[in-house]
């Protein structure tokens, strides 16, 4: 149910993002956050505060809109279309390169999932000469070099294939496209549901970032604002 909930209320704001482009460009003025993320279960509370209003009952104006790639992000961050948003270290590190005034507003595990529908594959050194999608130049890439390793797959001898959008990379998956893919929940449990087995589910040497770009309008206190409405949405404790 909760799953279900979790698709229905990302897929919502999707289409609300997409239909109030001119309205949310018109209202530019009074936003103070304007919040980029990924349609993934670690982004979820997010989503969730605003459709319950949290962010206006905490005195701060937010826009959230929901990304299907972090490349996308990365781009709307770079055009500051974005001044808060969802990433990991690795891809932060790239664009700390471009903007220095990234700051990180707080970081947390990065866990990843490597699933396949392949029966013959069954442990890692199996993915030997076969193709594994994911984001590159970002944690779960770093994650995959790591397992690579450990399993004394060659340098070359498994393919990983650059697919950043996560609901592209499912289907790929799920159509035999690729032999293994890194997915997040929600779209990890719907592999699963589908009949893909788990090969790997651990935590990456990197972490997840909540990042922001200061504006006049972000302040501190806005920022922390975001934060704990994220929290009560998280622990779906109501606003007193």
């Amino acid at each position: 149910m909760a799953r279900t909930l979790l698709f229905i209320l990302i897929g919502a704001l999707c289409c609300a993002c997409r239909q109030g482009g001119t309205s949310s460009a018109q209202g530019a003025d009074t936003i103070d956050v304007r919040l980029a993320v990924l349609p993934v279960a670690d982004c979820e509370p997010f989503v969730v505060a605003q459709r319950l209003g949290l962010y206006d009952s905490l005195g701060v104006k937010v826009h959230v809109k929901v990304y299907q790639s972090a490349m996308d992000i990365d781009t709307a961050v770079l055009r500051r279309r974005a001044n808060m948003f969802f990433t990991d270290t690795v891809r932060l590190a790239r664009l700390l390169e471009q903007k220095k005034d990234i700051r990180v507003a707080r970081q947390f595990p990065a866990r990843f999932q490597l699933l396949t529908m392949d029966s013959t594959v069954i442990y890692l050194k199996n993915l030997a000469f076969k193709t594994v999608a994911m984001t590159r130049h970002s944690a779960e890439n770093r994650l995959f070099d790591n397992l690579i390793h450990q399993a004394n797959i060659p340098d070359g001898d498994c393919f990983p294939i650059q697919v950043n959008d996560i609901d592209l990379r499912l289907q790929m998956l799920l159509q035999g496209h690729v032999t293994a893919a890194f997915l997040p929940s929600p779209q990890s449990d719907e592999a699963l549901a589908a009949g893909a087995h788990r090969l790997v589910c651990a935590d990456s040497v990197e972490q997840f970032v909540f990042a922001y770009r200061p504006t006049k309008k972000l302040s501190a206190a806005k920022l922390e604002r975001v934060l704990r409405a994220y929290e009560m949405a998280k622990a779906g404790v109501p606003l007193k």
